[in-house]
């Protein structure tokens, strides 16, 4: 599964989406795809199921007001983890 795929197709809903896929490949295996508060988790829903495969649907959607960076300004992993 191309997590890159997946993130595309969510931020293509809207210019204002921004969107992160995370996997656990040791754990659980499962896709979590963070998203920022205010987005409609729904109609985003919708959009997924509409361009993917079924296989590449996220699990778990967790809402969180604004995706961690590290001091790079890249999107900070580890602290994405505290929250599953």
């Amino acid at each position: 599964v191309e997590l890159a795929e997946i993130e595309y197709i969510a931020n293509s809903i809207s210019s204002k989406t921004k969107a992160i896929c995370y996997t656990d490949q040791f754990e659980s295996n499962k896709i979590a795809l963070f998203i920022e508060e205010g987005i409609n988790e729904k109609a985003l829903t919708a959009h997924l199921k509409d361009h993917l495969p079924s296989y590449m649907l996220p699990s778990k959607f967790i809402k969180i007001a604004a995706l961690p960076l590290n001091k790079n300004q890249k999107t900070d992993f580890n602290q994405l983890k505290l929250y599953l």
